[in-house]
């Protein structure tokens, strides 16, 4: 074996390997042969400091293994006990031999050297209850001398064994210990790329009498974590008086949709339920209908409001405002909805139509946007017609399957096609098999394939003498592409000559 230098540059790169999820048997025994020639500890735990929480758990288990199978396990083994030695105690606190464990969790060493915390806090979860019970007793003195950094560290291996069958036991010691600390601890918990460690520096920082309202409000505004967001407009709901109206209102402007929402939720609990007319026509939906709720609490009509709405509200909220009034008018609305079929914007366009689909409005007019040059309208078009057999009219379909239509028209004209009669259909799939748009040609393929595995053997009908002769020229010319074997089925099922 090299220097311990060039020992040490293979370990990192073995756990760096390990952390991507590779083997830890490299590691494992660079480790061992470590702890066997007594390297520095101090130098070999600070490479194991980067390791990822889970890759600790992984570690446990392969040093195991080796426990029952090293030449150098009787010399580690001693090392452990002279008291200096932290790697060779590490690997003996794995040992497959539960007294050795329970000695190695009792050595000083552990509490006094924060680079095996991590192994500590496995330990406190060890399926040997004396081993558990003395690595719990030894835990918060060892998790009191850590510094910031290694604590946070301790945090992520515990909250990674919270599915443990006794992993709470890790995630209760270093809550307490966190509550211990001054804020800047928690701040730099919350602010750590493991969301589980933010979580759980969120839940120990919020608790009654800690954070400052105004802190908190800032959290969620920034916080990016859909759990930790929750956590933080809860505090500030169950902060939030009649007093306090400003706190929740400040979070009604939060970029993200989960906060806006539970927020007004907060302000309706507070007996303000009139706050849900300002988010009205929010662009989420969640918070359309939050908004929704707390106008009937108010007792007020949505509907009218977005109608009133619509007479002043600029294009950057027209789409939300259409949202809403296609999710709580009536039909009658759905001819507002239709003056803005035709607005420069594609998503208000698209907004329109879902409207007036959702109102149940004509979809004659909606029908002729099936040429919209906005992919987003044409997609919006396609749900409101899909299971129309007359709009739009069949050779329309067929014509806008030309090649000099743009492809997002294509595939919904060979789309709407499929869903009309199945002869229909299946000339749509034998045309479409050799289409030179990919993604329309493998379309077609996949829908022809599903049609002879799961619905040819109960189409007990067959076509008309002249629609025959067409889908057999079609197959035909298919051949080549479909094989010779689906061509024979698709001839056999229609009845043909194969």
């Amino acid at each position: 074996m090299q220097g311990d230098d060039g020992a040490l540059d293979d370990l990192a790169t073995a756990m760096a390997d390990a952390d991507r999820g590779g083997s830890l048997y490299a590691a494992a025994d660079l480790l061992i042969q470590l702890a066997a020639e007594r390297a520095e500890p101090d130098k070999v735990l600070r490479v194991l400091s980067g390791v990822r929480p889970r890759t600790w758990l992984r570690l446990d288990v392969e040093f195991r293994r080796w426990s029952h199978s090293s030449d150098h396990w009787p010399q580690i083994i001693d090392a452990a006990w002279d008291g200096s030695d932290s790697v060779a105690l590490l690997l003996v606190a794995c040992s497959g031999d539960g007294r050795r464990r329970q000695r190695a969790v009792n050595a000083p060493l552990m509490v006094s050297d924060q680079g095996l915390l991590p192994m500590l806090l496995i330990r406190s979860a060890d399926w040997a209850e004396p081993v558990r019970v003395d690595a719990m007793r030894a835990l918060p003195a060892a998790l009191h001398t850590a510094d910031t950094d290694a604590l946070i560290r301790a945090a992520g291996v515990a909250t990674a064994m919270r599915d443990w069958r006794r992993g709470e036991n890790a995630i209760a010691a270093v809550a307490s210990a966190l509550r211990t600390r001054p804020d800047g601890t928690l701040a730099a918990a919350r602010r750590n790329e493991d969301v589980h460690v933010r979580r759980l520096a969120y839940r120990v920082w919020l608790e009654p009498g800690r954070a400052d309202s105004a802190a908190v409000v800032e959290a969620a505004l920034a916080e990016q974590d859909n759990v930790c967001q929750r956590l933080c407009v809860n505090a500030a709901i169950r902060a939030a008086g009649d007093q306090h109206r400003d706190t929740l209102e400040r979070l009604l402007s939060a970029r993200f949709a989960r906060v806006r929402a539970e927020a007004l939720a907060g302000l309706v609990q507070i007996g303000h339920p009139e706050a849900g007319e300002s988010l009205l026509s929010d662009r989420s939906a969640a918070v359309r209908a939050t908004a929704q709720w707390a106008m009937r609490r108010a007792g007020l009509d949505s509907a009218a409001s977005y109608r009133e709405m619509l007479l002043s509200v600029g294009d950057s909220a027209l789409r939300g405002v259409l949202a809403g009034l296609g999710e709580c008018g009536t039909i009658d609305d759905s001819e507002l909805a239709r003056g803005y079929l035709g607005h420069e914007l594609p998503r208000v366009r698209a907004e329109a139509a879902r409207a007036v689909r959702r109102l149940g409005g004509p979809l004659d007019r909606i029908a002729d946007m099936i040429t919209d040059p906005a992919p987003i309208v044409v997609r919006e078009v396609m749900s409101a017609l899909r299971g129309q057999t007359s709009l739009p009219s069949t050779d329309l379909l067929w014509s806008l399957l030309s090649e000099d239509q743009p492809p997002h028209v294509r595939r919904a004209a060979f789309s709407l096609l499929v869903g009309r009669d199945t002869w229909t259909r299946i000339a749509a799939g034998l045309g479409g098999v050799a289409d030179s748009d990919e993604k329309l040609r493998a379309y077609a393929r996949s829908d022809l394939t599903g049609w002879l595995d799961r619905e040819a053997s109960t189409t007990y009908q067959k076509p008309h003498p002249s629609t025959l002769d067409h889908l057999g020229a079609l197959i035909d010319a298919a051949e080549p592409r479909i094989g010779a074997s689906e061509a024979h089925a698709l001839r056999w099922h229609l009845g043909l000559s194969s």
